[in-house]
């Protein structure tokens, strides 16, 4: 309550002011921000999607930001080490160490749209049109943000470029459903 008394307080009802600095920086100035992205204040009054605005002008770099972050969360509240390679020329996201001391380097892939053809989620298994092999990544990791689903999945099962995920179907017959939530196979 201070905070709202005290002379130095001024309320703006406009909540954009809020994640600006004091100083004013136009947003067409705010470069490779992961934090702040770039959001024009005019989609907020024009945009009707079923999905968070958040999530609807978010980069592919920031959303795939999100599913690296949920990655290094939920690996570590199921006890793994994570490390990170320190520079992005390696090809996968993530070195694990598990429990037992196995280590495992995991390839992070996420996806948050539905596709419009079958009402399934897509994840690729590639990096730049070439598929992973067993000299870069160990594991894919897939994530599917909308649902929360995580899909484990060795690279020797990884024989096609992409896969449709159906998380919000109930039993689903898809090839991929065996490697939802498979975290043990990060133990071997």
């Amino acid at each position: 309550m201070a905070l709202v008394n005290s002379p130095n307080f001024s309320f703006s009802p406009d909540p954009w002011s809020l994640l600006l600095p004091p100083h004013s920086i136009p947003y067409s100035e705010i470069r490779g921000c992961e934090i702040l992205p770039f959001f024009p204040r005019e989609s907020m009054k024009t945009y009707t999607g079923p999905e968070p605005l958040a999530l609807a002008l978010a980069s592919n770099q920031v959303r795939g930001a999100w599913g690296e972050a949920a990655f290094l969360a939920k690996a570590l509240y199921l006890g793994f080490t994570v490390c990170r390679p320190f520079c992005d020329n390696h090809q996968f996201d993530f070195l694990l160490i598990s429990p037992s001391g196995a280590f495992s380097r995991v390839q992070v892939k996420s996806t948050w749209f539905r596709q419009k053809s079958d009402n399934g989620y897509r994840l690729f298994f590639s990096r730049g049109g070439r598929p992973y092999t067993p000299e870069q990544i160990d594991f894919l990791a897939g994530y599917i943000g909308p649902e929360d689903a995580w899909y484990i999945i060795p690279v020797q099962s990884l024989t096609c470029h992409s896969g449709a995920f159906y998380p919000h179907v109930p039993h689903t017959r898809s090839h991929w459903e065996r490697y939802r939530e498979a975290w043990r196979l990060l133990e071997t």
